[in-house]
């Protein structure tokens, strides 16, 4: 299995129990949809391992899993702080109003107002209101993901179109915040 073919379910952090369970903090918005797993991977040493599950408790967004093979404590030292995948298909069909960050990747933005921005580089979520990060031309363009900025996301065209606040993209684009010559 490749990366490109799974997403990101979380991360393993501690061993639990005496019968070898790990737990995994889940780093998804409904974690309820993965209580119940038949299979997990584990990225070791860059590659992804194939674990089945052969059971799992879910206590808010962290996951208890008894993996096959992994009997005690002291087998679950090599699978601790590691990434945990899933297949792609595993995701939840989402409407044309919400999206998968890792999905709009490389998607046109274009503003209701402005028209198109430029190409969708990341989901910055990490503050305190995530942020769709745009490389428009050698500019580098922020829009917040408020409440109604989302207007459709076009899976088929890989378009994705919103509505900034007024002026933003000017501001941006007049500012001069150029991105260095080699990042073109």
């Amino acid at each position: 299995m490749n990366k490109s073919d799974c997403f990101l379910l979380g991360y393993t952090l501690r061993a639990s129990g005496v019968q070898g369970e790990i737990i995994i903090e889940m780093d998804v918005d409904d974690a309820g949809r993965y209580k119940k797993l038949d299979s997990i991977f584990i990225e070791l040493h860059g590659s992804l391992v194939p674990f089945f599950v052969k059971g799992t408790k879910l206590n808010g967004k962290s996951l208890t899993v008894k993996l096959d093979g992994i009997d005690k404590p002291d087998d679950t030292r090599d699978i601790m702080k590691c990434s945990v995948y899933l297949p792609l298909e595993k995701l939840a069909k989402l409407d044309d109003k919400t999206f998968y960050n890792h999905e709009i990747v490389g998607y046109e933005v274009i503003d209701e107002r402005f028209g198109v921005v430029g190409i969708a580089e990341e989901i910055l979520d990490r503050l305190m209101q995530p942020v769709i990060k745009i490389k428009s031309g050698k500019h580098e363009v922020m829009i917040p993901l408020s409440e109604g900025a989302i207007k459709k996301v076009d899976r088929a065209e890989k378009k994705l179109y919103v509505s900034s606040p007024e002026g933003l993209i000017e501001l941006y684009l007049t500012l001069g915040n150029d991105v260095p010559d080699d990042l073109d």
